[in-house]
């Protein structure tokens, strides 16, 4: 086992050492599918507005590229906010990257960021970054992850707001948007790509269309309480977040993943199989590993689809 492997393994093992009230699905493990989460959530978007470009020194103006927007978003008793924020505006002939975050990353932003500064052509891009709901703090996340309903409703939500925003950048007469996501956000990203399949390209990084294996079948297991482990429960699990089968129906040559060969979490042979083989970029690195390699990262956002 290599050191990218063996990171993994000591990530998942000391989290596993927090007792139940802090693990996936403690109090509850029932669920719709994803998708009918998806088609009826209901939210009340706000539009960024008219962005305006940034001044001398790449600082933006007053107004909407400086604000955090937040949406109320509601399915059945489930109600709470989610968040975005345009971080750099370059006009909309540029080339728009919608950013999700990975898991627990309560500061959505800071990942994007440090990227974006390693990528040569960020002055030339417009930059969004989104929050799923139940991640303004890690009490909330927790919460939010504490059944499989509200685990699912976060990915549902931010899949409808990327909607959203791809609509208003395609309002305003931009024609190269990416989906990008990171670990939890790559599964969003693959999500949009199953149910609207809207944007120029999609960048999923360490992810596939298989959420569930992570909790059934690797080292992240330890993460998953105690009393949901048993096969009916995993079952469950499965039949609300795999969307494999949907990914298929989509013509995926828009689709350009980064995947980890040492990941122990999103298993590398167990998730790839939905990609061409030919379009993923692989890093001989791990889920934590790789997630701080942000040179490739940047080079993996700033290469995209060739348009």
């Amino acid at each position: 086992m290599n050191v990218h492997a063996l990171t993994d393994r000591l990530v998942a093992a000391a989290g596993g050492l927090y007792g139940d009230k802090m693990k996936f699905f403690r109090e509850g493990c029932e669920s719709p599918q994803v998708a009918e989460i998806i088609r009826n959530l209901e939210m009340d978007f706000i539009t960024p507005g008219e962005a305006r470009p940034p001044n001398d020194g790449g600082r933006e103006n007053e107004g909407p590229a400086s604000e955090e927007y937040r949406v109320p978003v509601r399915y059945g008793e489930i109600e709470a906010t989610a968040r975005y924020r345009l971080i750099h505006w370059a006009g909309p002939t540029a080339r728009s990257i919608i950013y999700h975050h990975g898991s627990g990353e309560t500061n959505y932003t800071a990942r994007i960021r440090k990227i974006a500064a390693a990528m040569d052509s960020k002055e030339s891009l417009n930059i969004i970054a989104v929050s799923v709901p139940f991640n303004s703090s890690m009490k909330e996340y927790l919460y939010g992850v504490g059944r499989l309903d509200r685990f699912a409703f976060m990915f549902a939500s931010s899949v409808r707001i990327t909607e959203e925003l791809v609509s208003y950048l395609k309002s305003l007469g931009a024609e190269r948007i990416a989906c990008v996501g990171m670990s939890l956000g790559g599964w969003v990203t693959n999500l949009h790509h199953s149910y609207y399949n809207s944007c120029s390209e999609y960048l999923p990084i360490f992810a596939g269309a298989a959420p569930d294996h992570l909790f059934s079948e690797t080292v992240y297991t330890k993460m998953l309480a105690e009393a949901v482990r048993s096969p009916e429960n995993l079952s469950r699990i499965t039949e609300a977040l795999n969307f494999e089968q949907d990914f298929a129906q989509q013509s995926n040559e828009n689709v350009h993943p980064c995947m980890a060969r040492y990941d122990q979490f999103i298993r590398f042979d167990r998730q790839t199989g939905i990609y061409r083989r030919e379009q993923i970029r692989v890093l001989e690195r791990g889920h934590v590993t790789g997630a701080a390699a942000i040179k490739e990262l940047a080079g993996h956002l700033a290469q995209g689809r060739t348009v």
